[in-house]
This record gives structure tokens, C-alpha cells and sequence, in this order.
């Protein structure tokens, strides 16, 4: 890691520090890669949604995912027939 001048105080401080020791101001550096990180994460995260919801809409349009409406009718049957009886 790097050393970088606090833009308040003038104090050298790393740059993975969140914010000067010194005197508290936030390291600009680190809010940075701290967002470029988490953007990559938020793109990675729908990228692998995308592909999910893909995967299940060919297995739908494939006739292989058919138990699911089976399984998910009968869920609710029984909840729905529960709550009749009860």
C-alpha cells in the first residue's frame, strides 16, 4: 500500500486506511476501490442471476422442470385446504 498526503491535515497515512489518524478525514483514495469494489461485486451478483433465470427458462421451455409446478400446486393446495378445514 501506498502512502498518500490527508487533504485536511497534510499527515502521511496509507492508502487501504479508511480515514487519517491523525485527524479523522476520509481517505478519498479508499472510498474509491471500496465502490469500485462493490460495484463489481453488484455486477457479478446479476450477471450470475441472469444466467440462473436463463438456465430455468430453457429447462421450463424443455419440458424438465415440470415437477416444479406440480410440487409448488400441491404446496398450496394442502396450505389453502389447512386453512378450510381448520
Amino acid at each position: 500500500m501506498a502512502l498518500v498526503v490527508c487533504k485536511d491535515c497534510g499527515k502521511e497515512i496509507s492508502s487501504a486506511a479508511k480515514s487519517c489518524l491523525n485527524c479523522g478525514c476520509p481517505n478519498e483514495i479508499y472510498k474509491k476501490r471500496v465502490n469500485k469494489r462493490q460495484t463489481k461485486l453488484l455486477f457479478v451478483k446479476l450477471l450470475l442471476l441472469a444466467i440462473v433465470i436463463t438456465v430455468a427458462i430453457f429447462l421450463i421451455n424443455a419440458g424438465m422442470l415440470e415437477w416444479i409446478g406440480t410440487a409448488i400446486g400441491n404446496v398450496f393446495s394442502d396450505i389453502l385446504l389447512d386453512n378450510i378445514v381448520n
